[in-house]
C-alpha cells in the first residue's frame, strides 16, 4: 500500500515501484493456466508453480544451485494468480481474452491487475495451439510445462511459445527405437481425432520409415461414438500386426482395453503400449467384474517421461502443500475464482501423487523469472525481447539440465529420458476374489546416447500379455509355399539314382571277371570301367540335389557345392575315358595306313593315358578353385508375390 508505480506506458507488463524503505523493486506477474481440480496429481502440478515463485522470490539454491549469485543484483520479483481453463480451448480463449483486454472496473470476472507479463501453460495442447496465437497477437510470452504438440513449434502461429516439456518427437521417437530394439518392423497407431494424436502420428509415420525401417499403420477413434472404438479395434485385428500404440485417455482408455478384449485384440498374441494415462501405480480388481480390464492391463506399457526422483524438490513440495498452512492459504488465494472448490480440504491429510509434470511446471516458472532478470533492455522491457530471452535460458532444474530450440522454444527432447512403465498380475498378492495389478519401470531410454537407436537400460524384465519376457511375434504367422519337392519325386529320384548305381557296380564287377574275354578286351575294359565310374558318380550327384528344409543350413551349403562337383566329376570321367579310347584307337588306325604294326598297351600310367588324366586334372583343378573361392551357398528367393506387409507367399531354394 506504500509502493508507488512507475510503468512506463510502452512496457505495461512490467510494474516498477518503490517500497516503504524507498528501494526500487520491479514485479512481473504471471498467469498460470490449469485445469483446477481438487486431486492430489492437479494439486501438486500447481503447487509446483507456485514453489518455483516462492524459490524466485527468496533466491533460495534448494532446487536451482547458484541461482543467487546469477540474480545478483536483480531487483525483480514476480506474483501468480491461476485461472481455470476447464481443459476446453474455446472456454480458455475467452477468459484469457478477457484477462488481456479488459480493465478491472470493467470486467465483469473480476479479474485481478495489473495485466500478466506472461503466461504459463496451458496443460493440455489442444488449449495451448488457440492461446499460443492469443499470446503472440499481445506479445506475451507462454510457456507451457506439459503441451507435446508438434504443431506449436510453428513459429509463424504461436511466435512467443515455449515450453520446458519435448514435443512428442521424443516420445515417438523412444517408441520406435524400442520396437527396433524387438525386430519389429510394423505397428499400429489408436489415436483419438485430436490435433495431439495426428501430430503424434505424423511423427511415427515420418521416423519409422526414415530412421527404423518401421511401418506405422493408424487407426483412429471417438472416445463419445463407442461405434468408432469398434472399428478402429477391429481394424487392428484384421490387419495381423500384433504390435500396438495406443495414445488413449485417462478417462478413456478403460473402456477401450475391455473392448479390446471382447475381439480379441489383447492377449498372449499382442504387445500394447500406451501414453502415461493411468495414475494408479497398482490396482486391487474383483476377477469377476473386471476380468476384461485385467486381461487388458496384463504386460500392457506405459510410455513417458522417466520420473528420476529429484528428493529436495519433491520433500519440499511435499512439506509446503501438507505442512505450511502459510502456503496452503497462498495456494487457495492464488486460484481467485475457484477458491471454492478447496473450502472444506485438508490438504494434510492428501496422498501426495506428484508426476514428472509438476517437475516440469516447476522449471517452467522458474525459467521465467530467470529469463526476466537477464533480458537486455533493463529495467522495463517487452514482450518480445522476454520470449527472446526465455528461448536462451539454460538451467539445471527440477527435471535436469533445461535448454530450449532458439528458433521454436522447445525443451529438447534429448535432454531428459523416457521409460516403459510395466503393468502386469501380481499372483502372490492376488486371491480368489481379488487381483493385484502392480507395475514396474521395465527399461528406461536414453535419446542423447551416441548410438544410432539410443541407449536402453532394462531395469526389470519386461513381462508381456502371457507372463513371459518373451515379446510376441510383430506380425500374423506366414503360411509360405517354400515349394518343395514333394517326397514321391524325391523317392522316385532316389530310386533311380540307386538302380543307375547298383547297375554300374554291377557291371563294373562283371567286365572285371570277363576282363580276359576276346569281346571284353576288345573293348578295352579299363576304359569301360572309368565309363562305368564317371556314370555312377553321375548318379550319386541326385543325392545332394534332392537336400532341402528342414536340414541345417551348414548341410544345405555343402549338399550345393557337392552336387556340381559331382556331376562334373562323374562327366569328366566318363568323357575323358571316351576320348582316351578314340584316341588310342586313332593312333593305331594311323599305324596301319602306314602298314606298320604297333602294339597299345593301356596301363594306368602310358601314353595312352595322357588325354584322360589332362582332362580330369584340369576339371578337379577348376572345381576345387571354384569351391574355395566362390563356394554355391543355399539360399531362398521370393517369386515375387507378397502379403500386404511386404513378406513373400512363395518362394523356392
Amino acid at each position: 500500500s506504500n509502493s508507488s508505480v512507475i510503468s512506463d506506458p510502452d512496457y505495461s507488463q512490467v510494474v516498477q515501484i518503490k517500497d516503504e524503505h524507498g528501494n526500487d523493486l520491479r514485479l512481473i506477474h504471471i498467469l498460470n493456466l490449469v485445469s483446477v481440480l481438487n486431486i492430489s496429481p492437479f494439486v501438486y502440478m500447481d503447487a509446483a508453480a507456485l514453489l518455483a515463485l516462492k524459490h524466485f522470490n527468496q533466491r533460495s539454491e534448494l532446487i536451482v544451485k547458484g541461482l543467487s549469485q546469477r540474480l545478483q543484483g536483480c531487483n525483480l520479483y514476480m506474483t501468480m494468480d491461476m485461472l481455470n481453463d476447464l481443459a476446453d480451448p474455446v472456454i480458455a480463449s475467452r477468459k484469457l481474452h478477457s484477462y488481456f483486454s479488459l480493465s478491472s472496473s470493467s470486467n465483469s470476472l473480476n479479474y485481478p491487475t495489473p495485466h500478466p507479463t506472461a503466461v504459463l501453460g496451458a496443460t493440455l495442447s489442444d488449449v495451448s495451439m488457440p492461446l499460443a496465437v492469443l499470446t503472440g497477437a499481445y506479445e506475451i510470452p507462454q510457456l507451457s510445462p506439459a503441451s507435446q504438440a508438434v504443431g506449436l513449434d510453428n513459429d509463424g502461429v504461436a511466435p512467443t511459445f515455449s515450453r520446458t516439456v519435448p514435443t512428442l518427437v521424443g516420445v515417438a521417437e523412444t517408441v520406435l527405437a524400442y520396437l527396433h530394439h524387438l525386430g519389429v518392423s510394423h505397428c499400429y497407431l489408436l489415436h483419438l481425432h485430436t490435433d495431439f494424436a495426428l501430430s503424434l502420428r505424423h511423427q511415427m509415420t515420418s521416423i519409422g520409415s526414415t530412421r527404423f525401417n518401421i511401418t506405422v499403420y493408424s487407426a483412429a477413434y471417438d472416445s463419445e461414438k463407442p461405434l468408432t472404438i469398434d472399428t478402429a479395434l477391429r481394424r487392428i485385428g484384421d490387419s495381423g500386426v500384433r504390435y500396438v500404440f495406443g495414445t488413449l485417455t485417462t478417462v478413456d482408455h478403460r473402456a477401450v482395453l475391455e473392448r479390446a478384449y471382447d475381439l480379441g485384440v489383447v492377449g498372449d498374441r499382442y504387445a500394447w503400449f500406451i501414453l502415461d494415462v493411468i495414475t494408479k501405480p497398482s490396482h486391487s480388481l474383483d476377477r469377476d467384474s473386471d476380468a476384461k480390464y485385467i486381461a487388458g492391463l496384463q504386460g500392457i506399457s506405459q510410455v513417458g517421461f522417466w520420473r528420476h526422483i529429484h528428493e529436495q524438490f519433491e520433500e519440499s513440495l511435499i512439506g509446503a502443500v501438507r505442512d505450511d498452512p502459510d502456503f496452503q492459504d497462498f495456494y487457495v488465494e492464488s486460484h481467485k475464482q475457484d477458491s471454492v472448490i478447496f473450502q472444506g480440504t485438508n490438504f494434510s491429510e492428501m496422498f501426495p501423487i506428484i508426476t514428472l509434470y509438476s517437475h516440469f511446471t516447476y522449471d517452467a516458472a522458474m525459467a521465467l523469472g530467470i529469463a526476466a532478470c537477464e533480458v537486455k533492455d533493463q529495467p522495463l522491457f517487452s514482450g518480445w525481447n522476454y520470449s527472446d530471452q526465455i528461448r536462451k535460458t539454460e538451467f539445471q532444474g527440477a527435471t535436469g539440465f533445461v535448454t530450449f530450440d532458439p528458433d521454436t522454444g522447445t525443451r529438447d527432447h534429448r535432454t531428459v529420458m523416457y521409460a516403459f512403465d510395466n503393468y502386469f498380475l501380481d499372483e502372490s498378492l492376488s486371491n480368489n476374489k481379488t487381483a493385484y495389478i502392480t507395475s514396474q519401470i521395465s527399461t528406461v531410454v536414453n535419446l542423447s546416447s551416441t548410438s544410432s537407436d539410443g541407449v536402453f537400460l532394462e531395469i526389470n524384465a519386461p513381462v508381456f500379455a502371457d507372463g513371459t519376457s518373451r515379446p510376441p511375434l510383430p506380425l500374423i504367422e506366414l503360411e509360405q509355399d517354400l515349394n518343395l519337392i514333394p517326397i514321391g519325386i524325391l523317392v522316385v529320384g532316389w530310386t533311380l539314382a540307386a538302380v543307375v548305381i547298383i547297375v554300374c557296380i554291377s557291371l563294373i564287377i562283371w567286365v572285371r571277371k570277363h576282363r580276359n574275354d576276346q569281346e571284353v578286351r576288345a573293348s578295352q575294359p579299363r576304359l569301360l570301367v572309368l565309363l562305368l565310374v564317371g556314370t555312377l558318380v553321375i548318379a550319386a550327384s541326385v543325392i545332394p540335389n534332392s537336400f532341402q528344409e528342414p536340414s541345417s543350413q551348414r548341410l544345405l551349403n555343402v549338399a550345393c557345392m557337392a552336387a556340381p562337383i559331382l556331376f562334373w566329376l562323374g562327366f569328366s570321367i566318363a568323357f575323358a575315358a571316351n576320348l582316351t579310347k578314340i584316341w588310342r584307337l586313332s593312333r593305331i588306325i594311323r599305324e596301319s595306313v602306314e602298314m606298320r604294326r604297333t602294339k597299345e598297351e593301356l596301363y594306368f600310367f602310358s601314353p595312352a593315358t595322357v588325354p584322360f588324366f589332362c582332362i580330369l586334372f584340369a576339371n578337379i583343378a577348376i572345381l576345387v578353385a571354384w569351391a574355395l573361392v566362390a563356394p554355391l551357398e543355399w539360399t531362398r528367393v521370393s517369386t515375387g508375390i507378397v502379403d500386404d506387409f511386404g513378406r513373400p507367399l512363395e518362394t523356392y531354394g
